[in-house]
Order: structure tokens, then sequence, then C-alpha cells
């Protein structure tokens, strides 16, 4: 009997990574709407402006600091 049942579970058992559900878990939907192409394209501005400012003085501080160890270094 309990071979029978076992047999019956595993014939009715899904693979649950093949459900509809699982699969539609990991598809986005597009949206084409206006507002969410405008508010993407800000946060993207957004977030290249916040970076700007970080990495942008740096990179001048060390282009200058190269510039002057070149100096250094011609002179000797």
């Amino acid at each position: 009997m309990k071979e029978r049942i076992q047999d019956i579970k595993q014939t009715l058992s899904l693979n649950k990574s093949d459900l509809s559900k699982q699969v539609r878990r990991k598809i986005s939907a597009p949206d084409e709407r206006m507002s969410s192409t405008l508010l993407g394209c800000v946060g993207v501005v957004f977030l290249v402006f916040s970076t700007g400012v970080i990495v942008i003085p740096d990179t001048m501080k060390l282009i200058k600091y190269l510039k002057g160890k070149l100096k250094t270094t011609n002179q000797s």
C-alpha cells in the first residue's frame, strides 16, 4: 500500500521551477507610460550626477598629482 501511495505522489508531484508562477516571477513586464519612462530617466540622471560629483574632483586631484610627479621626475 505504501508503495502505491508513493507512486501516486511521485506521479502527481510537479517541478516547482516549471510552474507558470515561478516563470512569471522572473520576467518583468514592459511599462510604456510616459511617467514611468520620465521617472527612470530622472533616476539615471540623478545617479550619474551624484557619482560625477564624487568622482570628478578626485580625478582632477589625481591628474594634478600625476602632473606634479611627472615634472619632478623630468627635472631629476
